[in-house]
């Protein structure tokens, strides 16, 4: 699998897990979809603050995305890339309201948040709320071509806490 394709399934589940469509119908991969070069520049370009994780490994390369999925809902996707092991975490935050978040309940972390895990087979999914923003922790790791999880979800709420 490329790291483009493996990036697509990245940002596929993410935003399934955010429930961007699910009651909205809002969502629409035709949307504006930008690429920033910095924090600052996506911070100025969304109504909410962001915050970024400690990551654990070494970062070969890191892009940050904008997506306005509505005239509403806002997102930012940073993605975070070793591209020797073929390691990728992304963090994906949006200020969508979600009532009722997907997945199995989780611990909670540092803050009192409560965590989800809306993983599966292929990436492990860690989801919480915080401040009326939705977060969205995504490990994956290709092996033999092949998707799957880079972190469990203890590790997952380890780096999440690490969020500042």
């Amino acid at each position: 699998m490329t790291q483009f394709k493996t990036f697509i399934l990245l940002i596929v589940v993410a935003m399934i897990s955010l429930g961007c469509a699910a009651k909205t119908n809002e969502f629409n991969f035709d949307e504006e979809n930008v690429e920033v070069q910095s924090i600052e520049e996506a911070e100025s370009m969304v109504s909410f603050m962001i915050r970024e994780p400690e990551v654990p490994f070494e970062i070969s390369d890191k892009t940050i995305r904008v997506v306005n999925v509505s005239s509403r809902i806002q997102a930012v996707e940073v993605s975070y890339t070793q591209t020797e092991d073929r390691s990728n975490l992304v963090l994906m935050m949006n200020n969508s309201n979600i009532d009722n978040p997907q997945g199995e309940r989780g611990d909670k972390l540092d803050s009192g948040a409560q965590t989800y895990n809306q993983g599966d087979g292929h990436v492990s999914v860690l989801f919480w709320e915080h401040d009326k923003v939705n977060y969205l922790l995504i490990s994956g790791q290709v092996v033999n071509e092949n998707m799957v999880p880079l972190y469990t979800q203890s590790e997952l709420i380890e780096i999440a806490n690490t969020i500042q």
